[in-house]
């Protein structure tokens, strides 16, 4: 999913998207890959460490920013 998307899911701006990427990328918590289709985009992808402690991808995108759950989801 592009950073765009993800920010208009969470309703957020695409800088501040773009700060909270970087930091999940610091983390192992996502990757970039290059978009086929935009010299300038990149896909976003969970990695297999945030596959194991993350709720859904869909069910994070529902969720309002500033109330993630502090347990995982079951």
């Amino acid at each position: 999913m592009s950073q765009k998307e993800l920010a208009r899911l969470a309703r957020i701006e695409q800088p501040s998207m773009a700060q909270l990427l970087a930091r999940m990328e610091r983390d192992g918590l996502v990757e970039r890959a290059p978009a086929p289709d935009d010299r300038r985009g990149s896909l976003i992808s969970l990695t297999a460490v945030a596959g194991g402690t993350t709720p859904q991808p869909r069910a994070i995108a529902c969720l309002p920013i500033g109330l993630w759950p502090t347990r995982p989801v079951t």
